[in-house]
């Protein structure tokens, strides 16, 4: 009886709390890792400014990525091969969780794909914990919400977490940055979470109706003469209350639509010519298998979440492996 035990335990015991121990040392290593940071913002609108001319330049949208493998390395790899794309902006949703793995993760793969300006990003609601606590985000990327001028292009980063959760603060801030916006200058808005749900039927993927009107009816006030957004994985564009509007969620994350004119991976690539603005769908294709690892990989478990489950995992194989053996 003792020898019987003592082989459950080799088998099942000792492996397990292998397992535990590494996912102690690993847990301690994320969080005393060193979480890199961008510039500050007003050193990046400097460096863009030099980088194009004014009335000339072209830059990227991506958005919903969520630390994909299969989808996202590749966009930045056709970014960074594209002579003509200055820099990128990245429409949120960027990470799985706000959990410092993955922002850890995230910032390696810029590092190591793109070595264009990533200069511009806007948090999603998978970015941040509550629309208050931006505080692994703003350690990695600075403010959640800014504007800047490009030659007569005039940016507005909105962050649509605020705007849902506080309206009134996020429509006021916008109330004061278009009033700065100069007759002539050509208004472009990016934010996460789209006005509309264009495929219909819910408002969960969008900003609640009230909202979406009193919003279009601000930004027509304003000038602004196109709406880009995420949120919703896949590719839409239409009108919203006279506003021209793309969404582009095909950075990586599951798309949303079987529909092969809706459901693909993508970027845009908008380029800016005098008054004319005009914007290209660059279309990507999924490594099913390095895809399939990263969805596994980058569930909400993490950390000793994933340690835990893999110590269950082997228990329960070794009894398995056992109770075959007989012993």
């Amino acid at each position: 009886m003792r020898q019987k035990s003592w082989k459950i335990f080799q088998r099942c015991i000792l492996p397990a709390f292998g397992v535990l121990i590494l996912g102690i040392f690993y847990e301690l290593w994320i969080y005393h890792a060193q979480l890199p940071k961008l510039p500050p913002l007003e050193k990046r609108i400097k460096t863009v400014r030099t980088q194009i001319a004014p009335e000339n330049f072209c830059f990227a949208v991506v958005a919903d990525n969520r630390n994909d493998k299969g989808v996202f390395p590749k966009i930045l790899e056709k970014i960074q091969k594209d002579p003509e794309i200055a820099f990128v902006i990245h429409l949120g949703d960027a990470v799985m969780a706000p959990r410092k793995v993955f922002y850890l993760d995230l910032l390696r793969t810029l590092n190591a794909d793109l070595h264009k300006p990533f200069f511009f990003i806007i948090p999603g609601n998978h970015d941040v914990r509550t629309p208050t606590d931006n505080s692994l985000y703003e350690k990695a990327f600075g403010p959640r919400h800014y504007w800047l001028k490009l030659g007569k292009i005039f940016l507005v980063m909105a962050d649509s977490n605020a705007l849902r959760a506080e309206p009134q603060n996020e429509i006021g801030w916008l109330k004061n940055i278009l009033l700065r916006k100069e007759s002539g200058e050509m208004g472009l808005v990016f934010m996460h979470v789209p006005p509309l749900d264009p495929r219909g039927g819910e408002t969960h993927h969008c900003l609640s109706r009230r909202l979406a009107k009193n919003l279009a009816s601000l930004l027509k006030k304003g000038g602004i003469m196109h709406i880009y957004s995420g949120h919703i994985h896949g590719y839409w564009s239409g009108t919203f209350e006279g506003i021209p509007y793309t969404i582009t969620g095909g950075g990586g994350a599951w798309l949303n639509s079987r529909n092969p004119a809706h459901g693909f991976y993508h970027f845009l690539k908008i380029k800016v010519c005098g008054n004319k603005i005009s914007q290209q769908v660059v279309r990507v294709k999924r490594a099913f298998f390095p895809g399939l690892l990263s969805y596994l990989y980058y569930s909400k478990l993490t950390g000793m979440e994933l340690m835990f489950l893999t110590l269950l995992i082997t228990c329960l194989l070794r009894y398995a492996y056992t109770r075959l053996k007989g012993t």
